[in-house]
């Protein structure tokens, strides 16, 4: 059995921080970017004018809550966070994470180079691991708590779940590829924190 991802229950806690503009990058974003914090808790939107894509990038042991509003969501390279979000409208693409976990809503999930990560996901298509390891998978852990209208905003129905669909691009054979696997029952989190009504500004 796979050993359970590091993430911290109870993450430092410091003074949250607003998003920054960010350029264009390889990653493709061009809207808000949350970069290079250590040890805080962050609750963020998507800033007026940025179109409602977020990016989330070089954070160590932070807990980062997203609020209505994402568009689209780029992930890369976290060490032992914990990301819960609003359902999104478009396509989450998480990259080089590790020791994390991940409770998110998209139509559209794509995980590249990650390892010992948890993810506890409402999809609405079947979610694509590529180079990866030490995946689990559970269903989103907020789904009683969010509104429907906030599916139907973000193109998902709320009854359609398509968790555990899991696609190994790098898995060509027709056994269970050994990268990923169902998260047990009795080892889920429930993320139970209720969910902020703003973003924190310092």
């Amino acid at each position: 059995a796979l050993p359970p991802p590091s993430v911290l229950d109870t993450p430092p806690v410091s003074v949250p921080t607003a998003p920054t503009p960010a350029p264009a990058g390889p990653r493709g974003h061009d809207g808000a970017e949350v970069r290079g914090r250590r040890g805080e808790t962050i609750i963020v939107a998507p800033p007026r004018g940025s179109g409602g894509d977020m990016a989330l990038s070089d954070l160590v042991d932070c807990d980062i809550t997203l609020l209505e509003g994402v568009a689209a969501l780029w992930v890369d390279k976290l060490v032992r966070c914990r990301v819960v979000s609003l359902p999104i409208a478009g396509a989450v693409h998480i990259t080089g994470c590790e020791g994390c976990a991940f409770h998110v809503a998209s139509r559209q999930i794509r995980i590249h180079q990650t390892a010992r990560t948890n993810f506890y996901l409402h999809a609405g298509s079947h979610p694509i691991i590529e180079a990866c390891s030490g995946l689990r998978f559970a269903p989103y852990s907020k789904a009683a708590d969010v509104a429907e209208e906030m599916y139907t905003a973000a193109g998902l129905a709320k009854d359609g779940n398509l968790w555990n669909s899991v696609d190994d691009f790098l898995w060509l054979r027709a056994q269970q590829s050994p990268n990923w696997q169902v998260l047990p029952e009795a080892e889920r989190v429930a993320h139970d924190t209720a969910w902020p009504t703003a973003a924190k500004v310092p």
